[in-house]
């Protein structure tokens, strides 16, 4: 048996440019880019279970060291193609190594380690040959070589006394000591030093520190100094020792720690733990601020021979590339001025537009419409009307040809031919009354807003206006339109709507049909109170836009109304946003233009930065913005003035490897359900009780067999057969499918506490697995814990497997749910939009390798994708499979092969705020600082719109949460107090159907629904939660008998008896229920809540007929396993009642326990047969523990080790016995997750990164020698 890490990432903590390559460290590998594209031409692993944290390119360029840590080790660079080998072995030191450096002139290198001391390392024999002690004694937390010849190395050491010591090896030794005396000391850092750096053509030393500061210091020397083989001059020991330094500056522009910079020709490079890069002139002044790394800091930065790109790299995982020219070029090309537009003393500016880059057209309070021309300085006066004069409301159509101007007279005109003389092309009147807004649906369409919230839509023709439709606003305290769009659906546009936002954000959505406009669909408020700024439609996707800092993605349901997918918030305090700019080839790039305090921002959703800003002085002023090539205009009136500010917007970023998340990641689990190329599921049973999915054949048919695993959702095989810089806090497979060649494509979804739930796809390209995330979801306030991922119970044309839910929680008592698509976007080619703006897209940083590769695509595979994706025929019954392979091949359609519906949410401390009579329900108010720990989900048989998703929480408790697909609600309908303690994981178990007694043959059988959990009291409990989901199924049982007779009775149904009266029946079925919690919960003492909820049973209103006492949740038996805190929890059915139990926990110990279960009585008894384990199996936490087949255990720890256990039975006991184990790249693992087939596991570790290993099935008897020896331990 042999481990292959197929893909890592995280923390990437080391950089160097080599040629046109960039070296990248992450973990233990090697990551080698080419900088002209960005493509990934090798990966390589150098230091097995350590970290890179630098590279040394010798001056040659043939060999390059790698250090990390206490390990040094050489690559040879091959000439032909430029890819790394390793040229021996690697290098162990007793101490950590700071800096490494190739000493000009000789065979040697020298190294700098942790506690002040150089050592002089031959490089051919990797043997040690002097080491040399400074008398400075401490630890260092930095070290720096400022000169590398033979006879004079010199060291900077930053101290923890806040000081930079410099010594040399060469001076002078204390007399039989082997120490060198510091010659000279910078100080003035209020905090320690964490880097340090020399030029020495400019004579300049910088040092960076904790107290955010950095420092430059001028360098003197005392004498001329030497040459060195026509090297250039430098200085040699003695003038290292008699020079002098001067503070030059004291730079403060980083808002935390300062961890590196970089000294160039023209300016000073930091980078820091803000996640910044900071850009500065040797003069002190900040030139530029590069903002576009999430979370956690920016670890290194280099930059290329040119000096022209600076490369930065942190703990959200991505590596950028910032062009210095751009930056410097944008800050020199953005100039303001103000327009001369000679108007009279008492005449100002209304309002103005942007025709293009150079023409700007204002309108006075005088009436008049003045048209000018910046690149030419002229002034141009189109209109001048007494009648425009007191109001005007002027609208620019899409293409910029048009303007539309209306009066208080309800008086409108249409202005065209700007490019010669400008004349009226319409005018009409078109209300009795003030024209309150104009918008164009398109360059021939406009829509007018009128008194009493009249809204017509008009079309242009041959110099009239048409009436299309006229519609009228409900009442409101602002009844006119602020954003509208012209929207068709249905079979060849057959339907047509208009949809309109108001100034109270809400949105309507209305049906035209004979010329008048039916209210068919409304969005109460959804931006909140202060109004609708956008609108607009791409494909099928709808969007909108408002001053509550949100856009809302929309998708046309087969009922013609609009369903609300997901809201995205863009930044923290950008509150105002104005309009969205979408490309016609994607909704990767949304830029979201608006304003930040006082500030005029650009932003991008994909770079997650700001792409430009300008002071205007905030948004309640007239303003246009317009972009083409590398110049956009930006036109605002302040103060009675028309500002202009023109803004060169060349390109400043490229991404060159993607982030995942910008915190740490909680957990990683696998979701898979494995389908043939027939469509049907395997015969094999799936290994995690996580909970139980339902699963459909070819026919649509539930399967008659207990699936056991709930961690992978789906894995799709064809008809051959993209994070967060902290640790990951749940990732779970969503999909495992396989691309054209054969090779699995998998869907995961990782957590983290940036608070984000990333969906991502790990494929092949070129060999080299890649990551691509696909989207982020945004909508947890607080950290997201863990992640519970089932089948989808909505009805869809296409395969059994394509949807997924997603449940995600996490601090402040959160749970969300979402849908995901897996295969691409239905795109719905009936629906088209008639308001396409013209992308005014920023050409910054768009150059992103997935989406190049995307757009590199051939158009007779795109073709073919879109065809079948969008229009074509799914997955039919027969499992043709070739939609998913086109879908998910590499990512080369153009269209993302994931996509997800946002469908509600819950907050446990909000529960009793909103209830008119909270005494009623049966959970009390959780505390704010509630977590939810675990989540896993039942799904209920023969209700797939249904869902129970149990809920372990940090204050002790087991919340039961129902989840009805269909109504979008959610709400607690169980919980029970569990322990004192914080419950750390939650399990679900279904025990199969057993005849019972005389009811064999009577088709009368019993399922039992048992919940485990794991406590930091070291405790595993086991819940009986069979009674709330009877409950739950009797309720829907009686709303299908009242709405909906014709559905077949699921298994719970046979023990419901029907009345005539609904009404009486579901009073008899909460009654007898009613007396049968309480008597069980009289016998054994436990309190009963006094009130139960009430709810509707009706069909069709929501979560019906659930009625749960406070305490039903049964309490089988609470089981000692650990002295400490449980992290992992797995549980496996082995034969008929057997289960074995596996945990892991603070205390290092791994705990195998058989049980059996006992359900011939109403209630569920467990039995401990056997305890078992390991007490010391790893030298830190386990955080992960499962089942790879009945004998064999894979267990995880901090310990970065992954260990593979073989279960030995005695008559009483269960020993363990080591068959392999594997180091890994993940620190601070905090889970695993596994997908297991007839000969391939797929292990997915998540912690301080991501890391997939393929675990290849052999005899797993004897201890894998295939693998890397230096990663294997036996035992």
């Amino acid at each position: 048996m042999s481990f292959i890490s197929q893909y890592h990432t995280g923390p990437v903590t080391a950089l160097s440019c080599l040629a046109d390559h960039l070296l990248t460290g992450i973990g233990s590998n090697v990551w080698v880019y080419n900088i002209s594209d960005g493509k990934v031409l090798q990966t390589l692993s150098v230091l097995p279970a350590g970290v890179v944290h630098g590279f040394r390119p010798a001056r040659c360029e043939s060999r390059v060291c790698v250090y990390g840590q206490k390990t040094l080790r050489l690559l040879n660079v091959l000439p032909s193609s430029g890819h790394l080998q390793c040229a021996g072995p690697k290098l162990e030191l007793p101490d950590w190594i700071w800096d490494a450096a190739w000493i000009q002139g000789a065979n040697q290198m020298c190294l700098a380690l942790g506690h002040n001391v150089v050592v002089t390392v031959d490089i051919q024999t990797l043997q040690v040959i002097s080491s040399v002690h400074c008398t400075e004694k401490c630890i260092l937390y930095c070290g720096r070589f400022l000169s590398t010849y033979q006879d004079c190395v010199v060291l900077a050491a930053g101290t923890v006394f806040n000081q930079v010591v410099l010594w040399s090896p060469q001076v002078a030794m204390v007399a039989g000591d082997n120490r060198a005396e510091p010659f000279h000391r910078l100080t003035g850092h209020q905090g320690v030093i964490f880097n340090v750096c020399y030029r020495g053509d400019l004579g300049f030393i910088c040092s960076v520190s904790d107290d955010r500061s950095v420092r430059l210091y001028r360098v003197q020397f005392s004498s001329p100094l030497c040459d060195r083989c026509g090297g250039g001059a430098s200085p040699c020991v003695h003038d290292w020792v008699s020079m002098e330094t001067q503070l030059q500056h004291a730079l403060y522009g980083h808002s935390a720690r300062v961890w590196d910079a970089r000294l160039l020709s023209s300016c000073l490079v930091t980078i820091g733990e803000d996640s910044t890069c900071c850009i500065w002139s040797y003069e002190g002044r900040m030139i530029h601020k590069f903002k576009g790394h999430k979370g956690k800091s920016i670890w290194s930065v280099c930059i290329d021979k040119g000096e022209k790109l600076v490369f930065t790299s942190g703990g959200d995982h991505s590596v950028r590339a910032w062009s210095l020219q751009a930056a410097q070029a944008a800050v020199k090309q953005t100039e303001t001025s103000t327009l001369d537009l000679q108007l009279d003393a008492d005449e100002s500016p209304r309002d103005t537009k942007l025709l293009s880059v150079h023409r700007i057209l204002v309108i006075t309070n005088k009436g008049r419409l003045v048209l000018y021309d910046k690149s030419r300085h002229s002034r141009q006066v189109v209109m001048w009307d007494q009648a425009f004069s007191s109001y005007a409301e002027m609208s620019l159509s899409h293409s910029r040809h048009l303007v539309a101007i209306g009066n208080l007279q309800g008086t409108l005109r249409i202005f065209g031919n700007f490019d010669g003389d400008p004349e009226v092309l319409v005018e009409a009147e078109i209300c009795a009354g003030k024209v309150f807004s104009i918008h164009w649906l398109d360059n021939s369409t406009i829509l007018t807003s009128g008194p009493a919230g009249a809204v017509t839509v008009w079309s242009i023709l041959d110099g009239t206006l048409e009436k299309i439709a006229t519609a009228e606003l409900p009442s409101s305290k602002q009844r006119f339109v602020s954003a509208a769009a012209l929207l068709f659906h249905g079979n060849q546009n057959s339907n047509q709507y208009l949809l309109c936002g108001d100034k109270i954000g809400t949105l309507y959505l209305y049906r035209l049909h004979d010329q008048e406009g039916v209210l068919v669909q409304t969005f109460p408020k959804c931006h909140g109170k202060v109004g609708v700024t956008h609108v607009s439609c791409h494909g099928d996707r709808v969007y909108s836009a408002g001053r509550d800092g949100t856009y809302r993605l929309y998708e046309w349901s087969d009922s013609g109304q609009l369903n609300i997918l997901h809201s995205h918030r863009v930044c923290k305090g950008l509150e105002w946003i104005e309009r969205l700019v979408v490309p016609e080839e994607g909704p990767d790039n949304i830029q979201v233009q608006g304003f930040y305090s006082n500030l005029f921002v650009v932003w991008s959703v994909l770079q997650n930065q700001k792409l430009l800003e300008v002071p205007c002085g905030g948004g309640h002023r007239a303003w246009d913005y317009c972009c083409h090539g590398d110049t956009a205009t930006f036109v605002h009136v302040k103060a009675r003035e028309v500002k202009v500010t023109s803004i060169a917007t060349r390109p400043s970023q490229v991404l060159i490897k993607e982030a995942l998340h910008g915190r740490e990641l909680h957990d990683a689990r696998f979701v898979s359900s494995m389908y043939d190329s027939k469509g049907k599921l395997h015969g094999r049973e799936l290994h995690d009780a996580r909970f139980v999915s339902s699963m459909y054949d070819s026919k649509g048919k539930l399967h008659g067999r207990v699936v056991h695993d709930a961690r992978f959702v789906s894995s799709m095989y064809d008809s051959k057969g993209k994070l967060h810089g902290r640790e990951v806090h749940d990732a779970r497979f969503v999909s495992s499918m396989y691309d054209s060649k054969g090779r699995p494509v998998h869907a995961v979804a990782t957590c983290s506490e940036d608070t984000d739930v990333c969906l991502a796809l790990l494929y092949y390209e070129d060999c080299v697995t890649q990551l691509k995330v696909c989207h982020k979801l945004t909508s947890h306030i607080s950290s997201v814990q863990c992640l519970a991922v089932c089948d989808s119970g909505k009805v869809t044309g296409r395969a059994p497997a394509d949807m997924k839910l997603i449940f995600s929680g996490g601090g402040r008592a959160q749970l969300k749910v979402c849908r995901v698509q897996l295969g691409g976007n239905k795109h719905n080619p009936s629906s088209v939009c008639r308001n396409q703006t013209d992308p005014q897209l920023l050409d910054i940083g768009t150059d992103v390798h997935s989406i190049v590769e995307c757009k590199k695509a051939s158009e007779e595979l795109r073709s073919a994708a879109v065809g079948e994706v969008q229009g074509g025929p799914a997955c039919d019954q027969k499992g043709d499979c070739d939609t998913w392979r086109l879908a998910v091949d590499a990512g080369k359609s153009q269209q993302c092969p994931v996509t997800y519906e946002s469908l509600c949410g819950l907050h446990l401390n909000n529960l009793t705020r909103r209830a008119k009579k909270p005494w009623r329900y049966p959970v009390e108010n959780s505390d704010p600082e509630t977590r939810l720990m675990d989540l896993c989900v039942v799904t209920l048989q023969g209700s797939r719109a249904l869902f129970i998703v149990c809920a372990a929480c940090s204050d002790g408790i087991v919340r039961l949460i129902l989840f009805d697909e269909d109504e979008k609600e959610m709400s607690v309908i169980a919980t029970s107090m569990c322990t004192e303690h914080c419950i750390l994981k939650i399990v679900h178990l279904t025990i199969p159907f057993v005849p019972v007694g005389d009811q064999v043959g009577m088709g009368r059988s019993l399922q039992r629904e048992v919940v485990l959990t794991a406590a930091t009291d070291g405790r595993v409990t086991f819940w009986d939660i069979t009674d709330v989901c009877h409950l739950v199924c009797r309720s829907r049982t009686v709303g299908r008998n009242c709405g909906d007779e014709d559905e077949e009775s699921d298994t719970y149904d046979d023990e419901v008896q029907t009345e005539s009266s609904c009404e009486s029946h579901r009073h008899d079925v909460n009654s007898a229920h009613s007396k049968h919690v309480f008597e069980e919960n009289k016998l054994k003492g436990n309190n009963v809540a006094k009130d139960i909820l009430e709810a509707d049973v009706n069909a069709g209103k929501g979560l019906a007929g659930v009625n749960v006492g406070g305490d039903v949740l049964r309490k089988c038996c609470s089981i000692q396993l650990h002295q400490s805190g449980i992290n992992s929890l797995y549980v496996q059915h082995m034969a008929e009642n057997r289960y074995i139990v596996l945990t892991g926990g603070d205390d290092n110990a791994i705990r195998v326990t058989a049980v059996s279960m006992d359900t011939s009585d109403t209630v569920t008894r467990v039995h401990t047969d056997k305890l078992g384990g390991h007490i010391n199996p790893h030298s830190a936490q386990v955080t992960g523990v499962c089942l790879l087949d009945k004998d064999h255990v894979l267990s995880a720890s901090i310990d970065q080790r992954l260990c593979i256990w073989k279960m030995v039975q005695s008559a009483d006991t269960i020993g363990l016995q080591l068959v392999c184990a594997q180091l890994t790249s993940v620190s601070d693992v905090a889970n695993i997750s596994t997908s297991i087939d007839s000969e391939t596991t797929h292990v997915l570790v998540s912690g301080m990164g991501l890391e997939l290993f393929r675990l290849q099935r052999g005899d797993m008897s004897k201890v894998s020698t295939t693998a890397n020896a230096s990663n294997i331990i036996s035992e």
